[in-house]
């Protein structure tokens, strides 16, 4: 079982990257992607 629980996790986490790196990630709070630089301004705002 948790073989089957890492192996789907390490797939969603490498979507996830492969998603961020093409240049636009889910934004949670909203449930619509977002370019990666607009995310990144929003938590730099957020955390200052």
């Amino acid at each position: 079982m948790f073989k089957s629980k890492k192996n789907e996790f390490n797939s969603w986490l490498s979507s996830r990257i492969r998603r961020a790196s093409t240049g636009d990630i889910l934004n949670f709070d909203t449930g619509e992607r977002v370019e990666v630089e607009t995310a990144r301004s929003e938590v730099f705002l957020d955390h200052t």
